[in-house]
């Protein structure tokens, strides 16, 4: 699979891993339902950021925010808004984990903590995944002046 990603600065990324890890321990308490899903990026390879270069998508973005994790078809993700030069909002997503097969949870509430990630230093990047490898080229990195 060969994709445009936003990938998240280490700081970012290490903020997403460790509100993955515990949502993942609050899912998993009881037995494992939910596997952990890595590396942790953004898949742009929607609407206005098909066919791009990564040059041309870091031109394009005005703001990224990660909303807090929620499940959709038996995934869990990370909602990603991604505003344009244009002023519009697309909503894309970063997978955090993956369904269990035959497995059943009942816990969907992540504490009480309110989880959002304002991200203004991040990587645009062709991504080549293969199995249990992943490449990255052409990439750039993008310094927002203020966030979303």
């Amino acid at each position: 699979m060969n994709i445009n990603a936003l990938l998240f600065h280490p700081d970012q990324e290490l903020m997403l891993i460790r509100r993955q890890k515990q949502i993942l321990s609050e899912l998993n308490r009881n037995s494992v339902c939910f596997f952990p899903f890595y590396p942790i990026y953004c898949v742009l390879d929607s609407g206005i950021f098909k066919n791009r270069t990564s040059e041309e998508i870091k031109k394009m973005i005005t703001g990224v925010l990660v909303e807090d994790c929620t499940l959709k078809d038996e995934k869990l993700i990370f909602p990603v808004r991604i505003q344009t030069d244009g002023g519009t909002v697309i909503t894309e997503q970063i997978t955090a984990g993956t369904k269990k097969e035959g497995s059943d949870f009942a816990k969907i509430c992540f504490g009480t903590e309110p989880f959002q990630l304002n991200c203004r230093i991040f990587k645009i990047a062709r991504l080549e995944i293969s199995g249990f490898t992943t490449e990255i080229w052409d990439d750039v990195w993008v310094k927002l002046r203020k966030p979303l």
